[in-house]
């Protein structure tokens, strides 16, 4: 599993569906004869007939009930349009393999802070409806709202596993993985002689070719690490 690929998947996925479901009108929607009425984070469009008039939720509250309402769909569009952005420079980022920020200041956690709060003002403010709102239908604004918060989540904790991976740690480095070095596996090793660049004493042979080190699980050619001093299976993506 490429982690990531499933990142910038993931990141780009809810950076499209906050900035959808933060500015549309179809959370709930109902409709009879030819009279219909779709309600959202952006207000509520009532339509009869072919003429069709648009009211903000603040608007609504101001002649009845629905105060928390109003305020928790303004909530969810400025989240939505800020965790948008988060989400859409954290794919960015990933796709351009690039690793950006550090500690709380980390682009793959605030990734995971916007899709943790979106979700989270998705499900207050669908709850806050007022009571007349159980007369009309769910759309599918409130489940792409859900779905966008987690893959939101997903795609931050995918891409912070990415940042810790050889990959990720050479992308911040500005440099390669080291490669392969002879051994056992969780052992400290120095790379082989007879490496490029390195002279080799009068009178003595070529030395063999450097042994592969199998992964000890799954059998799979391992990567030393000289960062961490450890061994890296790529197919199982995990340090021994």
């Amino acid at each position: 599993m490429d982690k990531r690929k499933l990142a910038l998947g993931l990141l780009a996925g809810a950076a499209l569906f906050m900035f959808i479901t933060a500015f549309t009108k179809t959370w709930w929607s109902a409709g009879e004869g030819r009279r219909s009425v779709s309600v959202g984070p952006t207000g509520i469009e009532m339509c009869r007939g072919g003429e069709c008039e648009s009211v903000s939720l603040s608007k609504a509250a101001r002649r009845g009930s629905g105060s928390t309402w109003a305020t928790m769909g303004t909530f969810v569009m400025v989240f939505g349009a800020i965790g948008g952005l988060v989400c859409g420079g954290a794919a960015a980022a990933v796709g351009m393999r690039k690793v950006i920020g550090s500690g709380p200041l980390a682009l793959s956690k605030n990734a995971i802070g916007m899709g943790s709060s979106y979700l989270l003002l998705s499900i207050i403010f669908f709850a806050s409806v007022p009571g007349d709102g159980g007369k009309i239908g769910v759309s599918f604004g409130f489940p792409l709202a859900l779905l966008a918060g987690a893959a939101g989540i997903a795609g931050g904790l995918m891409m912070k596993q990415w940042e810790e991976s050889p990959d990720g740690m050479a992308a911040k480095a500005g440099g390669a993985p080291v490669a392969t070095g002879p051994g056992f596996p969780g052992m400290p090793q120095q790379p082989p002689m007879g490496m490029p660049g390195m002279q080799q004493p009068m009178g003595m042979a070529p030395p063999a070719p450097a042994q592969v080190t199998p992964c000890t699980r799954c059998g799979a050619p391992l990567r030393w690490v000289a960062e961490h001093n450890r061994w890296y299976c790529e197919k199982e993506q995990q340090y021994l």
